[in-house]
């Protein structure tokens, strides 16, 4: 069985026409980019005003962007939590406009469609792939329906297909959480100023997708709360349904091969997380990992 691991690295570098350098304001933000002053992040500051406070300590750099929200995280005020709160809505907003401008440029491909291609090409026939992600956006989504014409159309979608399964650990633009908890907003823009300035919410493990930016409301009338990670340093949770988690789990102990793309494995709740999981014995055979290694190397 092979894994493959994706960070943020896979999705900045993921038209292979358009090198490192190019269309910065457009390219796909690395962590430490998430709260830079472009266009389409100071739209989503205006949005989510809440979070403004403290986005001059996310753009100063004197520490890493996840060792900064970590801090804040640590301080567990109301005013620190509202505050994350509107981050988690300011992070799904970005990514929203960000894949609409990205878009134009995915026209010619991605390296997601051509990394599945040679995977689905190259692997045994009884074999498994299972994608883990850390990204926020749909270029893993949309390359499984662009290649292989596998639809991410609802939660069960992710873990249902014999062969290929996708974990999103930190959440995804089109996922939100139902909130248990009275609201009186109506409009979508009210209604998560409503849920950000509220700290005694009742959010469950209920998923649902796809939501609108800003979320809004289930089809049972629920409020609705962006499914998306803060990137802290010391994470204690995943932001995925449970169901998939415990898919993940239940598969470490088969995996034979890693591979890993664009991801700084500073994560250390998932590190800890593969190091109960992995089988200690050698690897198997994989075809599809060990070509695709041998093409990476030789690049």
């Amino acid at each position: 069985m092979l894994m493959v691991i994706f960070g943020a690295g896979a999705s900045y570098d993921s038209v292979p026409r358009l090198p490192v350098g190019t269309i910065d304001g457009a390219r796909p933000p690395l962590a430490k980019g998430l709260f830079e002053a472009t266009e389409l992040a100071m739209e989503a500051m205006d949005t989510f005003f809440q979070c403004q406070a403290i986005i001059p300590d996310l753009q100063h750099h004197k520490e890493s962007v996840e060792q900064t929200l970590q801090r804040f995280q640590e301080e567990d005020c109301p005013l620190r939590r509202q505050q994350l709160g509107a981050v988690r809505f300011y992070l799904q907003r970005l990514i929203s406009r960000w894949q609409a401008a990205w878009q134009p440029h995915t026209r010619t491909g991605t390296n997601y469609q051509v990394l599945l291609s040679d995977l689905h090409l190259m692997r045994s026939p009884d074999e498994q792939v299972w994608l883990v992600t850390f990204n926020y956006d749909t270029l893993l989504e949309d390359a499984l329906w662009r290649t292989l014409r596998l639809p991410m159309r609802g939660l069960g979608s992710y873990i249902g297909h014999e062969h290929y399964k996708v974990i999103k650990l930190h959440g995804l633009v089109d996922w939100a959480r139902e909130v248990h908890s009275h609201v009186e907003s109506l409009t979508e823009k009210q209604l998560a100023w409503e849920l950000i300035d509220r700290v005694d919410l009742n959010i469950t493990q209920n998923y649902v997708m796809p939501v609108s930016s800003p979320p809004g409301r289930s089809g049972r009338e629920c409020p609705l709360f962006p499914a998306i990670a803060i990137p802290v340093e010391r994470k204690n949770d995943f932001e995925c349904p449970a169901e998939h988690l415990q898919a993940l789990t239940a598969c470490l102990p088969q995996v034979s091969h890693l591979l890993i793309i664009g991801w700084r494995a500073a994560e250390q709740h998932f590190l800890t997380l593969l190091k109960d999981g992995l089988p200690r014995c050698a690897p198997t055979s994989s075809p599809a990992a060990k070509t695709v290694w041998t093409k990476s190397q030789t690049d």
